[in-house]
């Protein structure tokens, strides 16, 4: 694993724990590790959370809307409604005719 991975990876770390990027640098390069090699690091940090957030909000787009959902029970049940009156009406009509 190469130097700006390692750091790359203390970085990530640092995240989840709640430290910003820049604490978390800063103390890679406190730690007697070179700027460039912790500014690659940062940089692969940056690259890999806008990978994850463009890959989440491509899997959100794909996912049906729940208000899409409704409103396709709502107008299965106006339909079955309709036929139940049409059918009602149809028994009816065929009642009266029939006295």
């Amino acid at each position: 694993m190469r130097e700006e991975e390692v750091i790359a990876a203390g970085i990530s770390r640092a995240l989840e724990r709640g430290q910003n990027v820049e604490q978390a640098a800063k103390s890679f390069i406190n730690a007697n590790y070179s700027r460039t090699a912790v500014a690659a690091a940062v940089n692969l940090v940056k690259q890999q959370k806008m990978l994850i957030s463009f890959s989440q909000s491509q899997s959100t787009q794909d996912l049906p809307k729940p208000s899409e959902k409704k409103s396709n029970v709502g107008v299965i049940i106006a339909i079955v409604f309709l036929l139940a009156m049409v059918a009602a009406a149809i028994v009816a009509y065929f009642f009266v005719l029939k006295k």
